[in-house]
């Protein structure tokens, strides 16, 4: 057989595998290659399985062979012995070539021939071991795709948690400081409404003034659930929306400037300084829980009071956002892993997710963040998404 004729076949026999998935329809492809290249008057192909059965699930001429089951520790003469006498005598010669790569063996292609001297000439056994290796790394290649498809499917499941986690932590860091508010939100309203009940006489101007004020009070009060609910929305599914960066950048600081009155130090100055920019497409909540947990970093860091600014602007027709602080800024070698998961400089109470969590939205985002700071000076993270094109 000329060289260029067995090339041709190989190449062959490589594009119908890469056309296939399953395991069964590479053994498939095995067994009726080896017949179609006069091979062998027919052939069977086993699967070894985790169990270390192995079983006949492609046949080529031999049909009844299939569902046929061995065990895998059996593979040598005597299972070809075995195997021929399951055929009744119908073949009188059966070569067994092993499915082997990495290490690992996938099966074994089972080359049957009629006649006891119909034996492969030294290019023929050649061929028929490529036939064999190319299918072997081909199942290899496809254990690896699953193993690694299993891997991945576990990694995103396990960053779901994890973000769930940091959520809920930062959400538990800020609960003093939002019951303080609804505290300041509820007191003024217990305190009108006593007065109301307390039989006081009032004109309608009073009143209404009286009415006014409460319905203001309340509409606070739902504000701060409303952006609460936001920031601790633990949806497993990404709703991807047009979305006014302004707005949102308002509701983030809200959720964090309770926090502010809970901790009983020096205090701290959340300023907002809002531009122009372009409407941009990504996560509403995601967003927010990103800019409020730059917002908590900076409020921790102020240990010594401070201020904190929040400003948004276009530049290169990019959406931007700066959360920057004057407080005493990060050293170098906390500065290079600051966005490493699970890298934290506070201890117990934190989990080293916050800025790896915001570092991952960004991305997913299409946009990006990066950090300049300065011991002494003060720290400034920065956003960047992309102005967004064509309708939502």
């Amino acid at each position: 057989m000329p060289a260029v004729t067995s090339i041709g076949m190989l190449a062959r026999f490589s594009r119908h595998l890469a056309t296939v998935r399953a395991p069964s329809e590479i053994l498939a492809l095995l067994a009726d290659a080896s017949v179609d290249q006069g091979l062998s008057d027919a052939s069977v192909v086993l699967e070894v399985g985790p169990d270390g059965r192995a079983r006949v699930i492609a046949a080529c001429g031999a049909a009844e062979a299939l569902g046929r089951e061995v065990d895998a520790a059996a593979f040598g003469p005597e299972l070809a012995a075995d195997l021929l006498r399951a055929f009744d005598g119908r073949f009188a010669r059966a070569q067994l070539l092993p499915l082997v790569a990495g290490g690992d063996l996938y099966g074994l292609l089972v080359l049957l021939a009629c006649k006891q001297e119909h034996v492969l000439d030294e290019e023929q056994e050649q061929l028929a071991s490529a036939f064999v290796d190319i299918a072997a790394t081909s199942l290899a290649e496809r254990a690896r795709f699953e193993r690694l498809a299993e891997a991945h499917e576990a990694l995103q499941a396990s960053r779901d948690a994890l973000v769930r986690t940091e959520r809920l932590r930062a959400l538990g860091e800020m609960s003093a400081g939002i019951v303080h508010d609804l505290k300041n939100v509820l007191a003024p309203l217990d305190m009108q409404l006593s007065l109301l009940v307390s039989g006081l006489v009032l004109d309608e101007a009073q009143l209404r003034e009286r009415y006014e004020f409460m319905q203001r009070v309340v509409r606070r009060g739902i504000g701060i659930s409303d952006r609460l609910r936001s920031f601790s929305r633990q949806s497993s599914e990404h709703v991807v929306e047009l979305v006014d960066i302004n707005g949102l950048v308002g509701d983030a600081i809200e959720i964090c400037r309770p926090r502010l009155s809970s901790l009983g130090r020096k205090p701290v100055a959340i300023e907002r300084s809002i531009g122009a920019v372009p409407i941009t497409r990504l996560e509403a909540s995601e967003l927010i829980s990103a800019i409020a947990n730059l917002v908590a970093n900076a409020i921790d860091a102020l240990i010594e009071g401070g201020t904190i600014v929040v400003r948004t602007s276009t530049v290169d027709d990019d959406a931007q956002i700066e959360v920057a602080d004057d407080g005493p800024g990060i050293p170098p070698e906390v500065a290079a892993r600051i966005f490493e998961p699970f890298f934290t400089t506070k201890g117990a109470r934190g989990t080293g997710l916050g800025l790896a969590t915001v570092y991952a939205f960004v991305q997913r985002s299409g946009g990006r963040v990066t950090m300049s700071t300065k011991v002494g000076e003060g720290t400034c993270f920065t956003l960047r998404f992309p102005r967004a094109i064509g309708p939502a």
